[in-house]
């Protein structure tokens, strides 16, 4: 789904007058989704086998395709922490030998503190909860800029990507373009096995805590304000920033 809209759209209170801008989302057919059963939400035995990564299979060789890369940024430091203006953090690693292009260019985006602000403006329960594309200045909702586009590093793409869409998982939004992510991502608050294959999976969150607050900002009240804005939160959850976390 792609829908072009305008830099601005005026925010007051819960009721915003959208005018027309651009917009990723996940394509995820909600109706077609792989849901978990609630009684398997926090079975973290489950989801985090390997906080490591060998649960992804094919993982662990010596020929990581991100030595290829001669404008890499620096990958010392994998794991990442968004940091809630509440207060709130989710602690995540990513993957650079599963999606080293995304990978670097999430690395390059914390270090441009490119996240610093958005909020989460699409959150469906019991699916995912999006970020990356808008922030709030004032009484505006503003469109994001400066992230460039990427290689979409998945199946269907003629990419291997061996990370499923399970509970956790963090993995980039896009348009029809598959080749078109940039700074929009989004964590998986249940198992989504119908977008393996079909969106560049590249991280996971790593502990109990932080999936209980991707968790709770799933389950938050959302409203449609129109223009693909259909599950905005009702009341804005922001990013104050995110950090390496070594």
């Amino acid at each position: 789904m792609l829908l072009i809209l305008n830099k601005k759209i005026t925010f007051v209170l819960i009721l915003l007058t959208v005018m027309l801008s651009s917009m990723m989302v996940v394509s995820a057919n909600d109706n077609n989704a792989t849901f978990i059963e609630p009684n398997d939400e926090l079975n973290i035995n489950e989801i985090y086998v390997s906080p490591n990564g060998s649960d992804k299979e094919g993982i662990g060789n010596n020929d990581s395709p991100f030595q290829s890369i001669s404008h890499a940024v620096n990958m010392a430091g994998n794991n990442s922490k968004i940091i809630l203006k509440d207060g709130r953090e989710i602690n995540a690693e990513l993957y650079p030998e599963v999606a080293p292009i995304t990978v670097a260019n999430f690395l390059k985006l914390i270090d441009e503190r490119y996240f610093d602000g958005v909020i989460f403006h699409r959150v469906i329960d019991r699916f995912m909860i999006q970020t990356g594309g808008y922030y709030i200045e004032g009484n505006t909702l503003m469109e994001k800029e400066g992230a460039k586009t990427i290689k979409g590093e998945f199946a269907s793409n003629g990419v291997e990507n061996t990370l499923k869409h399970k509970i956790g998982v963090l993995s980039m939004a896009r348009t029809n373009d598959p080749n078109s992510a940039s700074g929009q991502f989004f964590i998986c608050s249940a198992s989504c096995a119908h977008l393996d294959g079909a969106y560049a999976a590249f991280g996971k969150v790593v502990d109990e805590l932080s999936l209980a607050t991707v968790l709770d900002i799933s389950h938050v009240e959302t409203t449609n304000i129109g223009y693909g804005f259909a599950d905005f939160p009702v009341e804005p959850i922001a990013i104050k920033t995110i950090v390496r976390n070594k």
